[in-house]
């Protein structure tokens, strides 16, 4: 486990949302004081929208504790897939309703029952629908109803609708006037400025004890907050896949050389004037070991690569996804003395997969002193035999030459995961190995 390694009280970038480690730039700070005093005084419903990862889920987390503090009736529900009476069957069993005999009265009853009483007391109930931009045009129109004036809630029911994007193009929709009638307050998380991005990794870092200096180089920062583009969560993984690697390699701060390997070990689209200078910088540096791969990061940054551009993503700024070219070398210069070293026990982590034991110890060698690896031609692949004290990087690097260059180092490491499927991780060879490599272009 990193923590150990950098004396961390906890681990500081975790994927899942966690209201302790929310961080309140401007932004963020004033939609929570928005949202806040719109459900506690107003009447109303209310929006917040956000791209995937700008921190909505926590944000909202953090307004549900400070509301059930205050006198609300407070429910929250996930809309994914649901139907109107999936998702007042999700509410009545967070407001501690389920006890009501519901066979007898259909679950809608059961929760209008609920609506008449909290207006008796003049005790308002606020309902809040997450992912709500995937629910069908009909429930939220029936949603729209249960808040009426004329309703059973006599107009003390609060609704927020929490979503992405999309959510806020639904609403503009003819079909779905009644529903926009009612939104009083319109609330929108965007990505971080780079300034900020570097307070939230601070932030992050100050709340287990350390500081950002202590544990990563100025130039590491600046290559990740470059590459996350101002989206909190994918700021996450890739702290979290640098410091893992960064305590693999038994290294006192993560640099730039380990931020990158990290990077390009995940499989994640890299962008930016800054990014290709690093990869013709520190290559050779950063040829050391491998990350492990975890699964989330993986998954959200392979749905990111897939996503819409710029031009369709207004919460993007181009800035963030484009900078002034600069001229890539065709060949990296000479590669400096590595020390290859083995990788320690992680131990067992419950979010990260658990690493395999550590290899024997080797000798340090000069990659150009390394066995050559046995290739065997097969049409459009080759067959590359594993020579002892090398690894992924160093040994595609030998089969293909300046291939393995810019761009086409990710379409080849893709192909190289799915013409191995026995390994759980390509980073792990061994001396031996047999892997399929796609032939080098000049084979074919």
């Amino acid at each position: 486990m990193y923590t150990a390694h950098f004396g961390l009280d906890a681990e500081p970038f975790r994927a899942a949302p966690d209201p302790s480690f929310i961080y309140l730039g401007p932004e963020n700070r004033e939609a929570l004081v928005t949202l806040r005093h719109a459900l506690m005084h107003g009447r109303g419903f209310v929006s917040l929208v956000g791209e995937l990862g700008v921190g909505k889920t926590t944000l909202v987390q953090t307004l549900v504790a400070e509301l059930r503090a205050g006198d609300l009736h407070v429910a929250y529900v996930v809309g994914t897939g649901q139907r109107l009476e999936g998702l007042l069957a999700a509410a009545v069993q967070d407001l501690g309703l389920d006890g009501i005999d519901s066979a007898r009265a259909g679950i809608a009853e059961v929760f209008e029952a609920h609506l008449r009483a909290s207006a008796a007391n003049s005790r308002p109930t606020v309902l809040l629908v997450d992912e709500a931009q995937s629910l069908a045009g009909s429930t939220l129109l029936e949603l729209a109803k249960l808040g009426d004036e004329d309703g059973p809630s006599q107009g003390l029911l609060r609704l927020v609708l929490i979503g992405q994007p999309e959510l806020a193009e639904r609403l503009e929709l003819p079909t779905l006037r009644p529903v926009r009638e009612h939104v009083a307050v319109h609330a929108v998380l965007h990505p971080l400025s780079p300034t900020e991005l570097e307070r939230y990794i601070e932030h992050r870092l100050r709340r287990v004890g350390r500081s950002t200096r202590q544990v990563f180089t100025p130039r590491a920062v600046k290559l990740i907050v470059e590459h996350a583009g101002g989206n909190p969560l994918r700021t996450n993984l890739l702290c979290t896949a640098a410091l893992q690697l960064t305590a693999q390699q038994r290294e006192a701060r993560v640099t730039s050389a380990l931020a990158y390997h990290a990077m390009a070990e995940l499989g994640t689209p890299q962008t930016g004037w800054r990014v290709v200078w690093h990869r013709v910088r520190d290559l050779p540096l950063a040829m050391r070991g491998g990350a492990p791969v975890v699964a989330a990061a993986v998954a959200f940054l392979i749905y990111d690569s897939t996503s819409p551009t710029t031009t369709e993503r207004p919460a993007m700024k181009a800035s963030d996804q484009q900078g002034p070219p600069a001229p890539v070398p065709r060949a990296a210069p000479p590669p400096p003395e590595v020390k290859t070293r083995p990788l320690p026990d992680a131990g067992a982590s419950p979010k990260l997969p658990t690493l395999p034991p550590p290899r024997e110890a080797k000798p340090q060698v000069h990659p150009a002193t390394l066995p050559p690896a046995v290739v065997q031609p097969e049409g459009r692949t080759v067959s590359v035999t594993v020579p002892p004290g090398t690894t992924l990087w160093t040994l595609a690097r030998g089969v293909y030459g300046e291939e393995w260059h810019g761009p086409r180092v990710q379409e080849l490491l893709a192909e190289i995961r799915r013409l191995n499927p026995q390994l759980s991780d390509i980073t792990q060879i061994r001396a031996g190995d047999v892997l399929k490599m796609p032939a080098p272009r000049a084979a074919n």
